[in-house]
């Protein structure tokens, strides 16, 4: 298993109970390929180095995990798919 780290921001108009959902979702994924979240740490609210999407603001969440290399295809397709998502970043 490799570990892994994952960023995303969401939009600021969505409720901490949607930010959980997120990362439910993300948790699924990762048991889906026998892996699991090691690290969830809330950022907040902060603000963009430049605008994205019309949006000054974003709600980060930072996810460090341990799985297969076929969980980080379904997490990419998913977070990219998702219209509420305005970045996301996964690295080795």
């Amino acid at each position: 298993m490799k570990k892994y780290e994952l960023i995303f921001i969401l939009k600021t108009d969505q409720s901490e109970e949607q930010m959980t959902a997120r990362v439910e979702r993300v948790s699924t994924i990762l048991a889906d390929h026998d892996g699991k979240i090691t690290q969830e740490n809330h950022w907040g609210v902060r603000r963009l180095a430049y605008e994205i999407e019309y949006e000054n603001r974003g709600n980060y969440m930072f996810l460090k995990f341990k799985s297969e290399g076929t969980a980080v295809n379904d997490l990419d397709k998913f977070l990219r798919l998702d219209d509420k998502v305005l970045r996301h970043l996964i690295v080795v």
